[in-house]
């Protein structure tokens, strides 16, 4: 009578092992920067009203000059007031100074800076961001 192989070998284990390895190697570290860019996403849309009035303050006015959450005076009334202290889970302070929009992050983001630069030609004012986001690839959509 004649047995045929019930079973895996040590060297098909091994591999399959190893496999499973590289894969978890290359899978984590992505997922923790996917994980970081999620909630990122959230600092990106709560600065959406401020980036609306500073758009607005700059079309009435026609200067970015005192589109500014300070409140000081001749600050364009529509601007959000600024927020330096504890705004939430991901946002430390967010302030609005001449159109400049500049975000600190918790430390649950590790305290990446987000800013916001507008530029006014003609009718149309444009954004670029600038700070730490920028070099951990978090805020590079904008």
């Amino acid at each position: 009578m004649k047995t045929g192989q019930t079973g895996f070998t040590l060297i098909e284990l091994m591999v399959v092992i190893a496999i499973i390895g590289v894969l978890a190697g290359i899978a984590i570290p992505q997922y923790g920067n996917y994980t970081k860019r999620a909630k990122f996403s959230e600092v990106i849309s709560f600065t959406a009203d401020r980036k609306s009035a500073v758009n607005l303050c700059a079309q009435e006015t026609n200067f970015l000059t005192g589109c500014s959450g300070d409140n000081a005076n001749g600050s364009y009334p529509g601007i959000p007031d600024d927020v330096t202290t504890g705004l939430g889970k991901y946002i430390s302070s967010i302030i609005t100074k001449d159109g400049v929009i500049s975000v600190v992050t918790t430390d649950e983001l590790d305290g990446v800076d987000y800013v916001l630069i507008p530029s006014k030609t003609d009718e149309i004012v444009s954004w670029r961001s600038e700070g730490s986001c920028d070099v951990l690839k978090l805020c590079k959509h904008n």
